[in-house]
């Protein structure tokens, strides 16, 4: 049984500050003019046999030709190509461009971008706006790799021309991009999410950041990032422009892309069992190795689609501070401190080596080394602590952190976005939600995401088709099914959604809502990055 409750606050009269107040939960509640419906959710063996299905996405050219495939069996993939074409055909010889398809309980999407089509097949439930969002950002990532610019020539000379083999040795990145879709909060929202730092020490990392204003105009830098176990630590911009979220994810998504490791062999050894070897774990990105570094051409598609940037990337090493006892590293690749420069010029990798070589020198120095050295031509040394970096480390273990914070009864978890910001901050994965893939956990955390899918796609209603009426959206919206309770809203200034036990009272969860609420205003500058430097 599944209850969904549309609530939507009445007219209110209270000033600006009293509404601040309220949405932080610091005043007193809002009455709820709540509207009830319920309906019945029964699913069958081979429906939850569908939802375990992994999510399918195509990309083929106009001329029918395959271009990306998330499937591994591409002889199947290839087959489907001209089914889907011919789909697409169908509607378009009538005038009419498709959109999607329901199939009983899969759901089939089309994204119509010409010279590309972009299709994706889902049985799990969620709304079609998602996977069209899923569609949008594969499209966008293709840009990253082939401009628009070029695409658009290229198929002006040639229809049936074979962009794969152009692409060839990229599928890395849109792997990364689909598996990071299945999962990521802060795409849905969107978003951003941070490492969680002091502010002070994210002040001083950004200052180091800052290679001097000659240097920046000379190289023409654009953004300089530092990045830590996966997230967004602090940048230096230019006044006039902020990174774009979207742009920030396909950044992440080609640095931290696994690449898949080569399959056993026919002849490799059986288990014990006489099972076939399972297959191998897929191997970090090169991109990560400490002390390398690499000049990678792309494209920000929400920046300008036309053209590239050139993206200087490298993970620092940052000797004893990151390392076990015998000298390996202590964390995973992955959960390295990196630093990207973007510049517009293409033959600047040597200027923008250097510049980031100061700035790795100054990361790694003490404090008073790093301001010493600004006034002099001379790198400090670097601190046998890990210098600047040293706090940053040692808050590698408080990125994802505990409900036990928050300490709210029945609560589950939850995910809070700062709309100013446009960042997001969220709990851990615990109890049921907690495990590694194929498991139950990830099946809770799967079942989790489709009903946080369902409340944002209610508090953010798409615009009515000309001539329909249209329709107001929903401050708040709660679900409960048999496994959780969730509830989603939507203020001036932020957006939440969070879970419960499902058999905790409205009045309970509304209280969850406004301590999240509170918690989270009182660690504001330590959740978020505010005031980034600019040039």
């Amino acid at each position: 049984m599944l209850r969904a409750q549309l609530a939507r606050a009445p007219p209110s009269t209270m000033s600006v500050e009293q509404r601040r107040r309220d949405e932080m939960g610091k005043g007193k509640a809002v009455e709820l003019d709540v509207e009830e419906k319920e309906v019945e959710l029964r699913p069958t063996s081979r429906e939850e046999a569908l939802a375990d299905m992994p999510r399918r996405y195509f990309v083929l050219s106009t001329a029918g030709k395959l271009v990306y495939t998330s499937d591994d069996d591409e002889e199947a993939a290839t087959g489907l190509v001209g089914v889907m074409q011919a789909i697409i055909s169908i509607f378009a010889d009538e005038g009419d461009k498709i959109r999607y398809v329901d199939v009983g309980q899969t759901k089939i999407s089309f994204l119509l971008k010409p010279p590309l089509y972009l299709v994706v097949v889902s049985s799990h439930g969620e709304p079609e706006n998602i996977l069209r969002m899923h569609l949008d950002y594969l499209y966008l990532q293709m840009l990253s790799v082939v401009t628009l610019a070029q695409l658009q020539a290229i198929f002006a000379k040639r229809t049936n021309f074979d962009l794969r083999r152009m692409m060839e040795g990229t599928e890395p990145f849109f792997d990364s991009l689909v598996s990071t879709l299945q999962v990521s909060l802060p795409m849905l929202l969107s978003s951003i999410e941070v490492y969680r730092l002091p502010t002070p020490t994210r002040e001083d990392l950004a200052r180091a950041l800052n290679p001097g204003r000659d240097v920046i105009r000379d190289l023409d830098l654009l953004y300089v990032l530092l990045l830590a176990k996966g997230r967004l630590v602090t940048l230096l911009r230019p006044k006039k422009h902020s990174i774009h979220p979207t742009d920030l994810h396909l950044l992440l998504s080609t640095i931290y892309a696994k690449r898949k490791s080569a399959s056993p062999s026919p002849s490799a050894t059986p288990t014990l069992n006489g099972d076939p070897p399972p297959p191998r774990p897929p191997r970090s990105s090169p991109l990560l190795e400490p002390g390398a570094e690499s000049w990678l051409p792309i494209c920000l598609p929400r920046f300008n689609p036309r053209g590239f940037l050139h993206a200087y990337i490298s993970f620092l090493d940052v000797g004893s501070s990151g390392r076990s006892a015998d000298g390996s590293s202590a964390e995973p690749p992955e959960d390295g401190v990196g630093l990207v420069l973007l510049s517009s010029q293409r033959d600047s990798f040597l200027g923008v080596k250097a510049a980031a070589e100061g700035i790795k020198a100054r990361l790694l120095a003490s404090p008073s080394a790093t301001s010493a050295a600004t006034s002099s031509s001379t790198l400090p040394p670097p601190a046998p602590d890990g210098g600047l970096l040293h706090p940053l480390l040692l808050f590698r273990a408080r990125q994802s952190y505990s409900l036990g914070e928050l300490a709210v009864p029945g609560l589950r978890h939850f995910v809070y976005k700062d709309k100013s910001k446009v960042q997001v901050t969220m709990c851990g994965w615990e109890g049921e939600y907690g495990g590694e893939e194929e498991s139950e956990g990830e099946k809770a955390r799967r079942r989790l995401i489709t009903l946080y899918q369902h409340l944002h796609t209610a508090l953010h209603p798409r615009p009515a088709a000309a001539g329909a009426p249209s329709r107001q959206a929903a401050q708040v919206q709660y679900l409960r099914t048999e496994h959780e309770a969730v509830l989603g809203r939507i203020t001036s200034s932020f957006e939440l959604y969070l879970a419960t036990a499902p058999l905790l009272p409205h009045s309970a969860v509304v209280n969850a809502a406004r301590s999240i609420s509170k918690f989270v205003a009182g660690k504001e500058n330590e959740l978020f990055l505010s005031n980034a430097p600019s040039f």
